[in-house]
């Protein structure tokens, strides 16, 4: 039987073809990036250099495969293969969660895979021929194909050339800030997906790589802060303590714009949350990191006290959670508590399912074990009167077994973005006063619709714990503002993240409250806490001293050092944001403008949090 003839590929070759195919390649993945490929365009007439930054990462993928395996075929559509997953990846992500694919996200592979199971069958079926083809071309192109004729040494000298160069470009390009933040974003800089538009998908994740991993904070000493670390109050102390039931909530996009001058509804879609804040033991405005998206940053700086604009990363906070680590349910459960975590999507995304056990939680309510009485869908996710009706079935399940308080925390997910249509309201129950678009008129009110319908289920829940003969507290909080830029940059939000005289972080505030219920009042009476500590007019502050104040209130701070620690800092830096701060007097200045004081507070609690997340060894 005569042989399939198999065709050479001379060396020479791979001079042309590699360059050429990196740059085919690169722009077939500039081109996935939604809706920025004329300003990208028009970008690399002032910044021709871009082009070089999307395309060397490219080249050195396909050149190192080629001196790797001397097949010049296999490595173009390989390397070819490698990228274009990758910009398809990263084009879903945008769509569907409004954030670009980051290095980090490798380690989330369920999560990445669960995007993929979410999507439009046909885009899904159009990304998976695309594959299959690159695949088939791979296989077939070693059948047809020999491999290059090429000296040993010349294949180690190419090998080495290409690991140097790709090397020496990493550390003096994308390893460098001067280059990248060179190139103006069209949108806002501390917008990820802006910026990965602006500046190239390849471009972008590369320079990434670097923040991927947790920098640890100069002259930092574990063993200094293990020391401080050490608490003299022991989980004892706390036996003969009154410990109300604290139910701890975080509602998806939960924010207040009802009140803006240039808006105007029939009805307040925050009716009842503000008529509970008039009876709350605090209320006001909780400082985010986050603006359309990120919602597990707001719940692990509530949670840990660890804030995101100290142990800044681009990477998501719960992939650093490897090991337990010491946190509000960790600290509660010391004390007696049980505790229940509830989550009503799937319980690998953002890997709740492993961090939560870490954090010290003992069960885990999610979309594969529970929500399944009356489960509702709205708007395509789970309702909040489903998710409500688990907290509490679970609530007097517990009352009725055990005698030990109990701590919950959940996370609401119905009024996930985007808004434009997701309730099928297709007629504005909103006015603005300004020209604004119909399309952002009808996603605000698409929004506030789901907005008024959490406010009426935490009407429900309030009404439930006033019947509860048990002491209970009640924490509520937003975790972002919804993606509504359109709307917001018309109604004159500043989105620009700078300080300039006037402005404020409405990009950034959500609502928060912490109530009683009457059984509280009576046997707790947390009011005298209130005005003992001073929290009446603690109304505007970060997101990541939310839990470490409850504690201080409840009189369990004691339990951990760190926390008094966060309190001490929220006391004089009460907003701590990743582009302003304000001191306790209330002036929101730029974090390059820090007093020396301020500075060392911060360096403190900076390297602090490092410890507690990674060298902190709980199990002594």
């Amino acid at each position: 039987m005569k042989k399939m003839k198999r065709f050479s590929c001379p060396a020479g070759f791979a001079l042309l073809l590699i360059p050429l195919v990196s740059l085919v390649v690169m722009y077939l993945v500039i081109c996935m990036e939604p809706d920025y490929l004329d300003y990208w365009n028009l970008q690399c007439q002032g910044f021709p250099a871009l082009v070089l930054w999307n395309f060397l990462p490219i080249f050195f993928t396909i050149s190192l495969l080629y001196f790797i395996t001397k097949h010049l075929p296999f490595s173009l559509i390989t390397g070819g293969a490698v990228w274009i997953a990758m910009g398809l990846v990263n084009h879903n992500k945008i769509l569907l969660r409004s954030e670009p694919f980051m290095p980090g996200d490798i380690a989330l592979v369920r999560e990445l895979m669960g995007i993929i199971d979410t999507l439009d069958q046909s885009v899904l079926t159009g990304g998976i021929a695309i594959l299959v083809a690159l695949l088939l071309l791979m296989m077939l192109s070693l059948v047809l194909f020999r491999r290059t004729k090429m000296r040993w040494y010349v294949q180690l000298i190419g090998l080495i050339a290409v690991v140097m160069a790709a090397v020496f470009s990493y550390q003096t390009v994308y390893d460098n800030d001067k280059y990248y933040t060179a190139i103006p974003v069209d949108g806002y800089e501390y917008n990820r997906t802006d910026v990965s538009g602006s500046r190239g998908f390849i471009f972008m994740f590369t320079y990434e790589i670097h923040n991927a991993f947790m920098q640890k904070p100069e002259e930092y000493q574990a063993e200094e802060y293990q020391k401080m670390d050490e608490s003299e109050v022991t989980p004892a102390d706390y036996d003969d303590a009154v410990k109300p039931h604290i139910i701890m909530v975080m509602s998806e996009a939960f924010s207040d714009i009802s009140d803006n001058v240039h808006l105007s509804m029939e009805e307040d879609p925050l009716e009842n949350f503000k008529k509970i804040s008039e009876d709350s033991l605090m209320s006001g405005y909780a400082v985010t990191n986050i603006y359309g998206g990120g919602t597990v940053v707001s719940e692990y700086e509530a949670l840990t006290g660890i804030s995101f604009a100290s142990l800044y990363t681009p990477t998501m906070p719960y992939y650093y959670v490897r090991k337990d680590i010491d946190c509000l349910p960790r600290l509660l459960s010391s004390i007696g508590y049980d505790t229940m975590a509830f989550h009503p999507g799937f319980p690998w995304f953002y890997n709740r399912q492993n961090v939560y056990e870490k954090m010290g939680f003992d069960s885990f309510f999610h979309c594969d074990n529970a929500f399944y009485d009356d489960r509702e869908f709205a708007g395509g996710y789970i309702t909040e009167a489903t998710t409500f009706h688990q907290l509490i079935s679970e609530f007097e399940n517990h009352l009725n077994s055990s005698d030990a308080p109990l701590f919950e925390f959940c996370v609401t997910i119905e009024n996930h973005g985007g808004y434009e249509g997701k309730y099928g309201i297709t007629e504005a129950s909103v006015e603005c006063d300004i020209p604004i678009k119909e399309s952002d008129l009808l996603a605000l009110t698409n929004y506030l619709y789901g907005v008024n319908r959490a406010d009426e289920e935490l009407g429900h829940l309030v009404e439930y714990l006033e019947t509860v003969e048990e002491p209970v507290v009640l924490v509520y909080y937003g975790d972002h503002k919804p993606l509504l830029t359109g709307t917001f940059e018309t109604i004159g939000y500043d989105l620009s993240g700078e300080v300039l005289e006037g402005n404020s972080v409405e990009q950034y505030q959500t609502p928060f409250l912490i109530w009683e219920n009457q059984a509280s009042r009576e046997s707790l009476d947390l009011s005298e806490n209130v005005a003992e500590l001073g929290f009446s007019d603690l109304d505007d502050f970060s997101v990541a001293y939310l839990g470490s104040t409850l504690m201080e209130l409840l009189g369990f701070d004691g339990l951990s050092p760190f926390l008094q620690y966060v309190n001490t800092v929220r006391d004089q830096v009460p907003i701590w944001n990743l582009s302003v701060w304000a001191s306790s007097g209330g002036t929101l200045q730029s974090k390059d403008d820090i007093p020396d004081n301020i500075v060392d507070l911060l360096s403190t609690y900076r390297s602090w949090s490092y410890y507690k997340l990674f060298d902190d060894d709980i199990s002594n």
